[in-house]
């Protein structure tokens, strides 16, 4: 993804995932990688935030069997349409 620069007008720079690590602490550095997985889950379709409690995987939804997606990482299961566990309708 590029970021625009904060100046605006027509400057033309271009910031990268790479370049936040570089110029900013590991604090600033974890904020923006958090902001921008949100963001990305907001804007997304085929994307949710895993609903298992301390997990912050997004599961992506796009070619799930049977309306069905499974965390990657602790494996939980979630409807695609909706987001939330799995219920008698999916």
């Amino acid at each position: 993804m590029k970021i625009p620069c904060m100046k605006g007008g027509d400057c033309q720079a271009r910031f990268f995932h790479a370049d936040i690590n570089k110029i900013g602490d590991q604090e600033l550095t974890d904020q923006f990688h958090r902001k921008y997985r949100e963001f990305t889950v907001q804007i997304s379709k085929d994307a949710w935030w895993c609903n298992t409690p301390d997990c912050d995987t997004i599961v992506k939804t796009e070619g799930a069997l049977d309306d069905l997606a499974t965390c990657s990482t602790c494996m939980m299961q979630l409807c695609v349409k909706c987001g939330e566990k799995p219920h008698p309708d999916v």
